[in-house]
């Protein structure tokens, strides 16, 4: 399997993940205060709702990017990419991601 196929599996595995079960408890968890979301595996979005200290909620819309469009959207707003890496807080590598890393580090820059 190509890494894009990888990781658009990825994203319907957190789909499903977030619907069914998870969907029917969503209520239960809010109350608790506990993150709430959903994953659509077709923006790579994923919207969840979180409850702050003074009871209040804010909701958050979160953009899922491949490294390929990530690379893409950087280089159409007229950065140069160097690279776009692996890993996650405290471990970053200096290689490309697999679907095991949940978070992309891009390195580029803008000339002039």
């Amino acid at each position: 399997m190509g890494t894009t196929a990888a990781w658009v599996s990825r994203m319907t595995a957190l789909a499903a993940s977030a619907t069914g079960v998870a969907s029917a408890s969503s209520s239960a968890r809010r109350r608790a205060g506990e993150v709430t979301g959903e994953v659509d595996p077709m923006t790579c979005t994923e919207t969840s709702e979180h409850r702050l200290a003074d009871g209040s909620t804010v909701l958050l819309r979160e953009h899922h990017h491949l490294p390929d469009g990530l690379h893409t959207l950087a280089a159409s707003v007229g950065f140069e990419v160097g690279a776009v890496w692996a890993g996650g807080a405290g471990d970053w590598r200096r290689e490309p991601p697999s679907v095991n890393d949940h978070e992309l580090l891009l390195l580029a820059r803008r000339p002039g």
